[in-house]
């Protein structure tokens, strides 16, 4: 992970995820959590892009 962090040591504020299985996730962090607007790219070349809440699709990407 590179971005920023709360006073509590949780990813906050915007940021860049890149995981083992090549999945990447870019955009806005609350709590630790994928909060707000982000871009969240698959390792087979899908793309998700649009509102997250709770780490988790919020409405249409």
């Amino acid at each position: 992970y590179e971005g920023e962090y709360n006073a509590a040591g949780e990813r906050e504020g915007r940021g860049v995820l890149r995981l083992a299985n090549g999945d990447v996730y870019e955009g806005e962090w609350k709590a630790g959590k994928q909060e707000g607007r982000g871009v969240y790219r698959y390792a087979d070349g899908s793309v998700y892009d649009g509102e997250f809440k709770a780490d988790k699709y919020e409405g249409r990407g």
